[in-house]
């Protein structure tokens, strides 16, 4: 009877612990899966971002502003897809980026480099904006003064994010209805 139990007993532990091995092998799985995407397509993000811009606005702030911001989504994707790849062997037990904190951070540096890289663009943007509600001499004037503050403040905003990208955000409370 005891002999019964016991093979009872090995059986469960090996399902059990089969189980487990097999659940964490896939997880690492999918996630070294998703960094090697995410690696290998990051590029992607320049001709999206392009034509996402252009179907917003028009062709020429497609061309300019569009490359610029598809190039900082494509160095975003790129870097998280290889830091995803390279730690797929850490489990994540919370998949939701706010609550985990070193994610949170290095979204938090990625954004910033990105901003910091980027911001620049907010310069010809603000012209082009300007431009196509008023007129040329807005554009070349109002336009060159808004868009070199926006790219200030962007470009000062991303620098921030990536010296502080360890410290973490103060949560905003959502408004109940």
């Amino acid at each position: 009877m005891r002999i019964k139990g016991l093979i009872v007993f090995i059986i469960a532990i090996a399902l059990t612990v089969s189980f487990v091995i097999k659940t964490s092998a896939k997880d690492a799985g999918d996630k070294l899966a998703g960094g090697v995407k995410d690696t290998a397509t990051g590029w992607a993000e320049v001709p999206k971002e392009m034509v996402k811009t252009s179907e917003e606005t028009n062709v020429i702030e497609g061309v300019t502003v569009g490359t610029v911001k598809g190039a900082g989504e494509a160095v975003t994707k790129t870097t998280k897809g290889a830091v995803k790849a390279a730690t797929f062997y850490i489990p994540d037990e919370d998949e939701t980026l706010k609550e985990k904190p070193a994610k949170a951070g290095t979204e938090k540096l990625g954004q910033g480099i990105k901003d910091t890289a980027t911001g620049w663009a907010e310069a010809p943007k603000g012209i082009a904006e300007t431009t196509e509600k008023d007129n040329i001499v807005a554009g070349t004037t109002i336009g060159t003064m808004k868009g070199a503050g926006d790219a200030i403040y962007k470009t000062t905003e991303g620098v921030v994010k990536a010296a502080t990208f360890f410290i973490p955000e103060e949560k905003e409370e959502d408004e109940e209805d």
